[in-house]
């Protein structure tokens, strides 16, 4: 009876068993269905409509070809590249700051040059007004009231090389241009424009070359006034020596600067005339200098 009872109770507990490990089990098997939950998918928009793509099987075999073909003329990997690009560089490198050195010395240089024009300028503007106040004086000195003269410059704006125009009214006459004059107001123009020069700058000695050969009587008589008042000017450190076939120059030379001598043609053909020279100019040069 006791077997009896043992074997009954075994099944009971083998049944037992299975059925507490059926319930765990089914727990389990919830617990893990429950994480596997699908999320909620109301919330997503609806599926886009079908998009149609034209696919252009010719112009894609085309631009595989051109792609291969720029690839294939790439060539090989050159192993070297990395070496002689490093090369290239370097020297890239060094050209470029010679550049810059370069760029940086025009620089200076170009501002050098403009403070050298811009002091250029200025002294010339200076100099200049100064020389065209004298032309003026001296002008209206030889050719009387009445006439004037003046300076321009046709480029105002680059002084340094601008031609100088001479526009001169003798009395009675309109302005007209240096060409329009006639021979004698021609030299008594260009001797106004020499002494207005040498009152701004004074020089040891000034020659001239028969300077009087186109005036009249009238002329050189105002000629040598303009001689004596530029030698007075000048404090006589300055003196005029000139050539000349007339009585009436001569005849105002200074006697302790002139001397007669006379001219010959290159021809042998005789006398031609007289001239007035200084006879030692290199005394004259010292005595100068040692003022």
């Amino acid at each position: 009876m006791a077997d009896t009872d043992d074997s009954s109770r075994t099944p009971k507990a083998l049944t037992g068993g299975s059925e507490s490990k059926g319930r765990g089990g089914s727990s389990d098997f919830s617990r893990r269905t429950g994480r596997l939950r699908m999320p909620d998918f109301e919330g997503l928009p609806e599926a886009p409509e079908e998009i149609s793509v034209d696919f252009d099987e010719e112009a894609a075999q085309s631009e595989v070809k051109r792609l291969r073909g720029t690839i294939n003329a790439l060539g090989d990997v050159n192993p070297l590249a990395l070496e002689e690009y490093e090369e290239e560089k370097e020297r890239l490198d060094f050209l470029q700051e010679q550049q810059a050195d370069l760029e940086e010395a025009e620089d200076t240089l170009l501002d050098t040059i403009q403070e050298i024009n811009s002091t250029a300028a200025a002294r010339f503007f200076e100099t200049f007004d100064q020389i065209k106040d004298s032309f003026g004086d001296i002008f209206t000195e030889l050719f009387g009231e009445g006439a004037s003269a003046e300076l321009k410059l046709e480029d105002p704006d680059d002084p340094i090389d601008s031609p100088i125009e001479i526009v001169a009214k003798p009395r009675g006459k309109r302005p007209v241009t240096l060409d329009q004059l006639s021979s004698g107001e021609k030299a008594l123009t260009a001797t106004a424009l020499l002494f207005a020069i040498y009152l701004v700058k004074p020089s040891p000695f000034c020659v001239l070359d028969e300077v009087d050969a186109p005036l009249d009587d009238a002329n050189v008589e105002r000629f040598m006034s303009l001689v004596r008042r530029f030698e007075d000017d000048t404090r006589r450190s300055s003196r005029v020596s000139s050539s000349t076939r007339r009585s009436k120059l001569r005849s105002k030379a200074d006697p302790s600067w002139s001397r007669q001598c006379p001219a010959f043609h290159p021809g042998g053909g005789g006398r031609l005339g007289r001239r007035f020279t200084i006879p030692n100019v290199s005394t004259l040069i010292q005595k100068t200098n040692a003022r």
